[in-house]
């Protein structure tokens, strides 16, 4: 099915929509980021039809291609109820790889598709099933190893929960598929440096642990495009950076590279694009910031053999970042069967 037509009789809708930049400028390609549940279901939820990743293209006929952000968003509440929505479905919608300008302003802050009227709760229907091997976004990328640190270009193909890497275009003969990486349960950042790239940490099928990917993009609007897509198949990283790990074996502190992934994991590498050292279970831990030296904090958890974790941040206004994301997060919801597990000596 190429698109769905949706209709409303009142609103407010409670749709969440993503504008990512197009290859012509000024102009976005409208997507949907979720569903505004505070409350309760609202109308677009409950008709079982609409879908994260799915592609906005018109409201009561009227096509929004060549539209930016702001302006399809005033389009739709400009139009009177009853209106009608069409969807390119996820599943056979594609997007570019890269655009040459920026995102619009409007283009990078989700909205909330609504108009006056109270919530509907329209009968749920069937949902749509998505192919989950319809091609959401494909192009060229670098793509750092894990072995050897170099660059190579390669040819990446996100489809639903995973991206596909090849030497070539897949449809060129002798393109090889080179891997796959899963998007279940991964966390998604970017990188300061080097410029326009950005980290997949995904959990490597073969062991269960953490595995992080470097990849770069040729501009920060193709990187944009890239991370909020494969983002909305796994979620955002609360927090990454450097910290100092006192080890419990050997006492001697070692660099190692931190992510906060929620609910209430922090995972630690020997760098962004390096081997996976160990997992802190941040639910119900307690963190605390040292008196006696303002860049060191301890983290004490309550799962796993080694329970106490001495860090060291780069500054003392590091230190109290990192002890606020990890505060945070200590209530979150532990999954069944994670506990702390450190293989740093």
């Amino acid at each position: 099915m190429d698109s769905i037509d949706v209709g409303f009789d009142e609103g407010p809708l409670k749709l969440k929509f993503k504008g990512i930049a197009a290859a012509v400028e000024n102009t976005d390609i409208i997507l949907v980021a979720g569903f505004d549940s505070e409350g309760g279901t609202g109308p677009a939820e409950a008709s079982g039809k609409i879908a994260a990743l799915d592609c906005l293209a018109a409201v009561n006929g009227k096509p929004l291609a060549g539209m930016s952000f702001k302006d399809a968003m005033t389009a739709i509440q400009e139009e009177a109820f009853p209106k009608t929505l069409t969807f390119k479905k996820s599943s056979t919608a594609t997007f570019p790889a890269a655009a040459p300008a920026a995102p619009a302003e409007d283009a990078s802050a989700s909205a909330s598709a609504s108009s006056g009227g109270g919530s509907s709760s329209a009968p749920a229907e069937e949902a749509v099933e998505v192919d989950e091997n319809a091609t959401q976004m494909e192009g060229w990328l670098d793509k750092q190893g894990h072995v050897n640190k170099s660059w190579k270009k390669r040819y990446f193909v996100l489809k639903t929960g995973r991206l596909e890497y090849y030497t070539n275009e897949p449809s060129e003969e002798g393109s090889n598929l080179q891997g796959t990486i899963s998007l279940t349960g991964s966390t998604l950042y970017s990188l300061q440096e080097p410029p326009c790239a950005f980290v997949v940490q995904a959990i490597d099928p073969s062991n269960g642990s953490k595995k992080a990917y470097p990849i770069r993009a040729a501009n920060d609007a193709s990187r944009e495009c890239w991370v909020e897509l494969c983002r909305l198949h796994g979620s955002d990283a609360l927090m990454t950076g450097w910290l100092v790990k006192q080890g419990h074996i050997i006492p001697s502190w070692r660099k190692r590279w931190f992510v906060l992934e929620p609910p209430c994991k922090l995972h630690y590498f020997t760098s962004p694009a390096g081997e996976w050292k160990g997992t802190i279970q941040l639910k119900g831990a307690t963190i605390t910031p040292s008196n006696a030296n303002p860049k060191l904090f301890q983290v004490h958890t309550l799962s796993g053999e080694d329970k106490d974790f001495s860090l060291k941040a780069d500054s003392s206004g590091d230190r109290d970042q990192w002890v606020r994301s990890c505060r945070s997060v200590t209530s979150g919801e532990e999954e069944e069967g994670e506990e702390t597990i450190n293989n740093d000596e």
